[in-house]
């Protein structure tokens, strides 16, 4: 009769280790890609002026893109946003509704360019407008996506090597 007998918690015990790396890896490497992407979007999406892309007027709306990151026992979730109430238009497009254009102060008028003349209003009846698409969330967490991918492939053949 031949035995062979095996005692497997030490092996649970590297997996265990295993598991914590990856973890708290998979989670640091998920809040460094959503700062490269923010940037991304920021430097290459929200700072010059195309038909294609959106230009820069206050600023608001290039400071408000935001990241979170949000993991449980299953998963690791990034969400790229921006609380901007425009920032939904630009991004896939639209009608805008019409309104009443008033200005800020009581008693005030609106000055606004029609070709090159200057014309003064106490109000404006604006029909509303139809905004193109200028994506610059979409088009931003794409280029990214790839080098995401290789840097996570990357980092789980150095865990399962024990090097992270």
């Amino acid at each position: 009769m031949i035995t062979i007998t095996c005692n497997p918690k030490p092996t649970i015990a590297r997996l265990d280790k295993f598991k914590d790396r990856v973890e708290k890896g998979l989670g640091r490497l998920a809040n460094e890609w959503g700062l490269q992407v923010v940037g991304h979007i920021k430097e290459n999406y929200l700072s010059n002026r195309s038909k294609t892309t959106l230009g820069v007027v206050t600023g608001r709306l290039r400071s408000s893109i935001r990241y979170r990151t949000t993991e449980d026992s299953s998963r690791i979730e990034i969400a790229f946003g921006t609380d901007v109430p425009y920032g939904p238009i630009h991004e896939y497009g639209g009608r805008t509704p019409a309104r009443v254009i008033m200005p800020r102060k009581a008693g005030g008028v609106i000055s606004f360019l029609i070709g090159s003349r200057r014309v003064f209003a106490r109000k404006v009846n604006h029909p509303g407008s139809q905004m193109p698409k200028r994506s610059f969330m979409r088009p931003g967490i794409k280029d990214k996506f790839q080098p995401l991918k290789q840097t996570v492939i990357g980092f789980l053949k150095e865990a399962a090597n024990n090097n992270v």
